[in-house]
């Protein structure tokens, strides 16, 4: 299951570090599995990881 978002990041001190991206993130499950059965549980862990990817990216000219 993958999911992806768009983000646009707008710096008002410092216009130069705008940005627009995607953030990425994919979790496996077992074929046994339908995705009605794991979306709710391996969404909550993507997007977990996507905020951590977009956090990072955002304060790593700080």
């Amino acid at each position: 299951m993958t999911i992806t978002v768009r983000v646009r990041y707008t710096n008002n001190s410092n216009p130069e570090e705008d940005f627009e991206q995607s953030f990425s993130a994919y979790q496996t499950f077992s074929n046994e599995r339908t995705i009605d059965q794991v979306q709710d549980e391996l969404g909550d862990l993507i997007i977990k990881e996507i905020v951590d990817q977009i956090y990072n990216e955002t304060v790593a000219n700080w």
